[in-house]
């Protein structure tokens, strides 16, 4: 038996062949068959891409952890605001007490000035990051698309 550089090269398969093709058609059958296209034979329309994307957007970002931390500080705010208006620190007289009873139950014109008076008693006041600025803004938002009627 000589000795040499000479192996026995296997050959690749030409790219027509039939093993590529059966690769394709397996991929292809797999991606079709995978939860999120099966019974889709047509284009979806824009509604059930804008339902898919909102289911998607719940189950990846919207974790447990995450939604019990935006119920914690929605509570800790809600409760914050009300203590804020019990000790009388709205000294304008457009932002009396009843103005403010409620307001991050609903969306009223109080809601706006009330989040703006939060994230500057955190931010200004309390000389916060804009980390907490943007975790306000992220809570609240989750918090009225989810559970306050518009």
């Amino acid at each position: 038996m000589a000795r040499g550089n000479s192996r026995a090269a296997t050959p690749s398969p030409p790219s027509g062949s039939s093993h590529t093709q059966a690769k394709k058609r397996a991929h292809a059958t797999a991606a079709a068959s995978s939860p999120k296209n099966k019974g889709l034979n047509v284009e979806p329309s824009a509604s059930m891409l804008l339902n898919h994307s909102q289911q998607t957007t719940d189950e990846w970002y919207k974790s447990v952890r995450t939604k019990k931390g935006y119920a914690s500080y929605v509570k800790s705010r809600k409760k914050w605001l009300a203590e804020w208006v019990a000790e009388d620190r709205l000294d304008d007289q457009e932002s009396e007490e009843s103005n403010f009873a409620g307001v991050f139950d609903s969306l009223t014109s109080q809601t706006l000035t009330a989040l703006r008076l939060l994230t500057a008693y955190k931010c200004d006041h309390q000389g916060r990051a804009f980390a907490t600025a943007e975790g306000l803004r992220s809570t609240f938002k989750h918090y009225f698309e989810r559970y306050v009627p518009v």
